[in-house]
């Protein structure tokens, strides 16, 4: 990150973008819950101070959105 000045990002992996796609609503929920337990592992824990990775939450419907959220 010194070599482009910056001192914090924010990462956006696309690796998320295809779990929202999985028809079954609970597959679907634990294949995002297994991304964001390892995008923790991988990048938050160790690196959270200069890189952090947002968690996917699934948004099919409201009641599923806020059970992720909860």
């Amino acid at each position: 990150l010194e070599d482009f000045g910056l001192d914090y990002c924010i990462l956006y992996p696309t690796l998320g973008l295809i779990l929202n796609t999985i028809k079954d609503a609970e597959t679907r929920r634990v294949a995002m819950r297994a991304l964001n337990d390892m995008h923790a592992d991988l990048y938050n824990k160790e690196l959270g101070y200069r890189i952090h990775v947002p968690a996917m939450v699934s948004m099919h419907t409201p009641a599923e959105a806020i059970e992720a959220l909860a």
